[in-house]
């Protein structure tokens, strides 16, 4: 029993890293990167916040919010379910030392958290690069611009995806020694 209670220290700190990777992924602005033709100058998009054309005013941003498309508000649906389980796992580790008699049971659970979490976070990245390209017309009409990528925010996703697939491992074998008494 006592490795289940060094796992679930682990297991809290690993998912507290978690939320962190997350949140700094889904607010950053550098969720699409592009660069216009024959020069040095880039461009970037957020999926909730931040955008720069390079040499345009502030109306081409305005134009891409008030057209995104409607799948970004689906990818940011998961990552915020995933932000809220990632709470709510952070909640029930809490909730395992002021409840310290139920410890075994709070422990089952958290295999499930994680595979929720990074469900969410699977789905939300599997529709922003299934889709990234489509519905990016002030960009990829207009034949000033070239190289629409992906950009560092999802890179910083697919980093909370690790991190949640690796959490998985680390709740089973947490949950698995809180039934055992091997110390």
């Amino acid at each position: 029993m006592c490795l289940s209670y060094f796992g679930k220290v682990v297991y809290g700190i690993l998912i507290f890293i978690t939320l962190g990777i997350t949140a700094v992924a889904l607010f950053t602005p550098g969720w699409r990167h592009f660069s216009k033709k024959d020069s040095d100058k880039e461009g970037y998009i957020g999926l909730v916040d931040g955008c720069k054309f390079p040499d345009e005013n502030e109306a081409s941003c305005d134009k891409w919010w008030d057209d995104r498309p409607k799948w970004e508000q689906a990818a940011k649906t998961f990552f915020y379910l995933a932000m809220a389980l990632e709470i709510i796992a952070l909640g029930w580790i809490g909730m395992s030392y002021i409840l310290c008699c139920f410890h075994k049971r709070f422990m089952h659970v958290l295999p499930l958290w994680s595979v929720l979490i990074t469900a969410f976070l699977v789905a939300g990245l599997a529709i922003f690069y299934g889709k990234y390209k489509n519905d990016a017309g002030l960009i990829t009409d207009n034949s000033s611009y070239e190289k629409l990528e992906p950009g560092y925010s999802a890179t910083i996703m697919d980093a909370a995806c690790g991190l949640a697939l690796i959490s998985i491992a680390l709740a089973v074998t947490t949950s698995f020694f809180a039934d055992r008494t091997c110390c």
